[in-house]
């Protein structure tokens, strides 16, 4: 989102950063956005701890399995419930917002609870941005086919091409992608925003009626389904053109005989909080190609997971955009 900010600024606009606070840690303030503007008071009141324990579970838990969905999607609704309150509770923060005047408004559909702050402050202008693929649901916000024959739902779990038992099972992960959408964190902001703003307010109207959706994919590797001309592709719009080559990184890799791979699961999903067998089982992969340096983000520095390992280098920060380069 911050990349997108600086490339509006770039061509002439003036931006405003609108974040919520969470630890203090991770917040990123953007490098060239005129303003960077966060609430004062903690919008995620949890213990950190609670947190790690939740990225760790992630590890063990199975996508389908419904049960530990609703467990999971009753702890992050929790988190988003309670953020969203603070952020609408906030008079300060949405004043200043207001009082800016914004031709337009950019929110992000995770936290949905930024639809509410700008439905609270009377912008109409609205994109919509999705940061991962083209969304399950979002076919049917906008009025057009599911295409559930064909396109593989974003849980996963079936081929490509689809026999009969695997488009039955891609329709029982999209009506499990609903359920978590009606059932989840996205009905509880809903009914924040509709007891402190407006008691009209839903999300799906609110991303319905923006004037462009951005989705962070690239068209042409994407599956083809119906779209409008209101969806538009930005993958690789963060791309760097002009990055700096690394000599850090040319030095990691330089003795690779058959090239190299970069291992990478998020920010979210850290490979620290694998399981141990699942970690010996990676390790015990990479031994088997011995010419191929593995870059594997890490983000345990003290781990020494990868000891006695030649070709895995661990590190807690990859440049991706270098690494892309090379």
């Amino acid at each position: 989102m911050s990349k997108l900010g600086d490339i509006l600024q770039e061509n002439g606009h003036q931006v405003i950063v609108y974040q919520p606070d969470h630890d203090g840690i991770r917040n990123h303030n953007p490098l060239k956005a005129r303003h960077y503007t966060r609430i004062n008071n903690k919008t995620v009141i949890y213990p950190i701890e609670t947190e790690k324990q939740f990225l760790k579970h992630m590890w063990e838990e199975k996508a389908d399995d419904l049960i530990i969905t609703a467990r999971t999607m009753e702890f992050v609704e929790g988190i988003f419930i309670d953020a969203c309150k603070n952020q609408l509770d906030d008079v300060e923060a949405l004043e200043y917002l207001k009082s800016q005047n914004f031709d337009l408004g950019i929110a992000e559909s995770f936290d949905n609870c930024g639809f509410g702050i700008l439905h609270a402050i009377g912008l109409k202008k609205i994109i919509t941005v999705f940061t991962m693929p083209f969304p399950d649901n979002l076919s049917s916000k906008l009025g057009l086919g599911r295409s559930e024959s064909y396109v593989p739902s974003l849980i996963g779990g079936t081929d490509v091409e689809m026999g009969i038992y695997g488009r039955f099972q891609n329709l029982y992960r999209l009506w499990h992608t609903d359920s978590m959408n009606i059932l989840g964190p996205h009905c509880g902001i809903e009914k924040v925003v509709q007891n402190k703003i407006d008691p009209k307010f839903t999300t799906a109207n609110a991303i319905a009626q923006s004037s462009f959706i951005f989705i962070n994919s690239e068209e042409h590797l994407d599956f083809p389904r119906p779209i409008t001309p209101k969806i538009v592709f930005i993958g690789g719009f963060n791309l760097d053109l002009h990055h700096k080559e690394s000599e850090e990184l040319n030095a990691l890799v330089a003795d690779a005989k058959d090239g190299f791979v970069f291992l990478s699961f998020g920010s979210v999903a850290q490979s620290f909080m694998m399981p141990l067998k699942m970690k010996q089982e990676i390790l015990k992969t990479f031994k088997k190609f011995p010419n191929i340096k593995f870059l594997w983000k890490y983000e345990n520095e003290t781990d020494n997971i990868a000891d006695g390992f030649s070709n895995v280098i661990t590190k807690p920060w990859f440049n991706q955009q270098a690494i892309f380069e090379i």
